[in-house]
């Protein structure tokens, strides 16, 4: 909650305070930049990017789901060590989804 409602004070913050730079404003508006990345010239690229980042977060969430149950059954390790392995496999793969798409 905490987090949440510094989140909130920061937007607010930023929309208020900080200015947008000449070059945005003065550029040419799409009326819908979902539909043209969905849909315009950048769609294989969004799809390519879309595959990639989904298969990462299916290892992810499949090794955080099954290493548990596998190191305290076949690999005989305590609860605090598959916590802490855990804690090592979340921070590799937040280390890994920034940079996969490149």
């Amino acid at each position: 909650m905490i987090g949440a409602l510094l989140c909130l004070v920061f937007v607010v913050y930023y929309s208020r305070s900080v200015t947008e730079s000449e070059v945005w404003a003065s550029s040419k508006k799409s009326r819908n930049p979902v539909r043209d990345v969905l849909i315009g010239s950048a769609r294989r690229e969004f799809v390519q990017v879309f595959v990639l980042m989904s298969g990462i977060w299916f290892a992810s969430n499949l090794a955080s789901g099954l290493l548990p149950s596998a190191l305290q059954t076949q690999g005989h390790v305590s609860a605090t060590a598959v916590t802490g392995a855990l804690v090592i496999v979340q921070a590799v793969h937040s280390a890994l989804f920034p940079t996969s798409a490149r």
